[in-house]
């Protein structure tokens, strides 16, 4: 009797667990290997609009500039919204320095929203994901530079 209301229990958390893993928005990971011109020509307005935002407000702290590099996972919906849940954004490697860790990530979600994906590049669920893996460098010329790394896929 006990093994199987043991049995019960486990069946139920398993079922439990698929049904929050299917719940999930799907993600698709924007990497540099990615080859259609549409999802290019996004990352770039991205790009760009972190940039700017990033060069506008680049981090201190006590005064003094913060310089670095480091590596940031971005979630976005296909409404160009950031994915909050999981965590949102996240330091991917860190540069070594939190003041500047946390500065790169308030850029990040205060460039947001990115705009609407393009067509090509949107699915049938509105709630799948974009995931986009971007090295951050904050240079001494005070800008901040970013490119496209490489993810899972």
């Amino acid at each position: 009797m006990e093994t199987t209301k043991a049995l019960a229990r486990m069946a139920a958390e398993i079922n439990q667990t698929i049904e929050d893993q299917n719940r999930r928005p799907r993600k698709t990971f924007i990497t540099p290997s990615t080859q259609r011109v549409g999802y290019a020509i996004y990352y770039k307005q991205l790009q760009k609009r972190i940039e700017d935002f990033g060069t506008l407000n680049f981090p201190q702290k006590d005064g003094k500039k913060l310089y670095g590099e480091l590596v940031i996972y971005i979630p976005i919906f296909q409404d160009g919204s950031i994915y909050e849940k999981e965590g949102g954004p996240r330091i991917e490697k860190s540069s070594g320095n939190k003041a500047l860790d946390k500065a790169a990530l308030r850029i990040v979600r205060n460039a947001a929203p990115f705009g609407k994906f393009p067509q090509n590049m949107r699915s049938g669920d509105k709630d799948d994901l974009w995931v986009v893996i971007s090295r951050f460098r904050f240079t001494r010329d005070q800008q901040l530079e970013t490119d496209l790394r490489g993810g899972k896929n």
